[in-house]
């Protein structure tokens, strides 16, 4: 009687287990089989699915080709997320880069159970993570999550080579691209991300996807690989919207040939290949070093130490892929940007992930509570050597704000540091395109909640804090006020509802669709640039304000109080 009891148990498990997954296959036009799973019965999940051949052995370093079945019959079992790319381990909590492979180059596709062909936007959604570290098994960006809010969205995400295997660059390198017409260098990762969307444009109507429809967007490096397809040639007719949180047109979105040229040189000095050898040998002795070696030896390398406004990792402008970099591309020329909707902003303090006491590639990381006036000065002397008397002017009236309670010197530093590195780029950008691209409707929005984590004493909007908001990554729950509680909930599913909205129709706020009660959403319209809309739980949660609005409200105010003067002297 025990052992039935033991089996009858196990049987409810097992049943349990199978409602809440079961398989679904789909075949996609070249004739692979893909077998996925349905997660609770409202997602369909197929994951690693290959998009091209694997970047391993000869064919590290150069750009991608298509994936190539590797018998008729082949079936491919998309119920496990791929490897992460090669980098550095333990990149943050919620990414498990435990299983590594320079084999990567993998997307994972996320569905409805139920849809028309070929009728619903597609997200592409490419990671961050400074071009070096990052991966599509991040529990923050669970695409299921994401296609629950609406269910007529596909969601698609996008590995692609990192760090030194994705971003080194050299002449020396160029010469072993033999197959396009124009070779390119230091470009490995984008090249990656543009044969993903290759794929995607392929492929994805059999998931329901229109590809007429694909937005692509991204966080931190994700944003500046996403600011560099808005330019790159060979991509702009892959997309139709762009969003970018957090690293829109910033300086570190790309590196100079000259850059790529001194951490080349820079690798082969501290490897074990002799930089007097032919480049022939010199490479097939590069090639010959284990994954691993290569990790470690990115890690050493110290070319340009200062990253306020470089990343060595980065896509490089080759000439070929990059023809120059997008910041410069949008205030001289920004005709060459597709006319397409864009969004993008910023988290309130993002400066806090990088200010240190010496450099920003340092962990020096600076106290808040401990950080007083004249360290503050000392930062600025070591950080800015040439320009740090006009950045202390320019930023002194911060501490004379706010009455009895200035902003501490923590907050002036780590402003000073998320204007130079990501608000002043992206807003100066966008304001060439309303002004030169008349076509264009841009959309800010700046990201002011300071998530709840518990267990620790986080107070700030930091940098990537919007991340699982986007991809409405918070259960729900029915407090309705409080750190953790239903405020935040609501607050992502506001957003995961905005981004739908705005791949589905190219604007947050469409009139024709009516936002779920469990949003903050009623009756907001948000505006385009130079309005942005404010992104928090507190004061109704969700608020439109816009600069120019502002400096009129003034005016007008200062006007009628010269009207009033003036009939008061009479």
């Amino acid at each position: 009687m025990l052992l039935h009891s033991n089996a009858t148990a196990t049987c409810l498990v097992l049943l349990l287990l199978l409602q809440q997954t079961h398989q679904s296959t789909i075949t996609t036009p070249s004739g692979l089989t893909i077998v996925g799973t349905t997660v609770d019965n409202n997602c369909n999940q197929y994951l690693a699915i290959p998009y091209a051949a694997p970047p391993t052995h000869d064919n590290r370093w150069l750009p991608p080709t298509p994936y190539q079945k590797n018998r008729p019959e082949e079936v491919v079992n998309a119920t496990q997320f791929p490897p992460v790319c090669m980098q550095p381990p333990n990149a943050w909590p919620s990414l498990d880069s435990t299983y590594m492979s320079e084999d990567c180059l993998y997307v994972n596709v996320f569905t409805p159970t139920t849809y028309d062909p070929q009728s619903m936007p597609v997200m592409v959604y490419i990671h961050g993570g400074d071009y070096l570290y990052g991966g599509t098994n991040d529990k923050e960006i669970n695409g299921c999550n994401l296609v629950a809010v609406t269910r007529d969205v596909v969601v698609v995400t996008v590995q692609y080579r990192l760090g030194i295997f994705g971003f080194l660059g050299s002449e020396t390198l160029r010469d072993r691209d033999t197959t396009t017409a124009q070779p390119s260098t230091g470009n490995y990762g984008l090249l990656d991300q543009i044969e993903a969307l290759r794929w995607i444009n392929k492929n994805i109507g059999v998931f329901g996807g229109d590809t007429n429809n694909v937005m692509i967007f991204g966080e931190s490096a994700g944003a500046g690989a996403i600011t560099n397809l808005l330019v790159a040639p060979t991509a702009k007719h892959l997309y139709h919207r762009a969003a970018m949180q957090s690293g829109a047109w910033a300086e570190w979105t790309t590196k100079s040939m000259q850059n790529a040229t001194d951490v080349f040189n820079d690798l082969v000095q501290r490897s074990t290949c002799a930089p007097t050898e032919s480049s022939g040998s010199l490479v097939d002795c590069l090639l010959a070093l284990s994954p691993n070696a290569l990790v470690d030896l990115s890690l050493d390398i110290q070319a340009y130490a200062d990253q306020w406004t470089v990343c060595r990792w980065s896509p490089t402008v080759d000439g070929s892929i990059l023809l120059e970099h997008p910041a410069v591309v949008v205030l001289k020329d920004p005709s060459q940007i597709n006319p397409i909707p864009i969004l993008y902003g910023n988290n309130d303090e993002e400066g806090v992930s990088f200010v240190s006491m010496t450099r920003m590639s340092d962990s020096a990381w600076i106290e808040k509570k401990t950080f007083q006036y004249n360290d503050f000065q000392t930062w600025l002397t070591v950080n800015f050597p040439m320009n740090h008397r006009l950045i202390q002017q320019h930023y002194h009236g911060m501490f004379d704000e706010g009455g009895t309670t200035p902003p501490q010197p923590w907050f002036v530093a780590q402003r000073i540091v998320g204007d130079l590195m990501l608000f002043c780029p992206g807003r100066r950008s966008a304001k060439s395109l309303m002004r030169h691209r008349k076509e264009t409707s841009v959309y800010e929005y700046l990201f002011d909640h300071a998530p709840y984590l518990a267990g620790t004493a986080n107070t700030d909007s930091f940098h990537g804090a919007e991340v699982p908001f986007v991809f409405s990554n918070l259960k729900e729950v029915k407090e309705e006020t409080g750190n953790g509680g239903r405020g935040e909930f609501l607050l992502a599913q506001s957003m995961t509802w905005l981004w739908t909205m705005f791949a589905k129709f190219g604007t947050p706020t469409p009139t024709q669709v009516t936002p779920p009660s469990t949003t903050l959403l009623n009756d907001l319209v948000w505006a385009k640039f130079p309005a942005y809309l404010e992104m928090d739980t507190a004061q109704g949660g969700l608020n439109i304000f816009c600069r120019r609005c502002l400096v009129v409200v003034l005016m007008f105010v200062l006007i009628l109080l010269f009207f009033f003067l003036s009939q008061v002297v009479v």
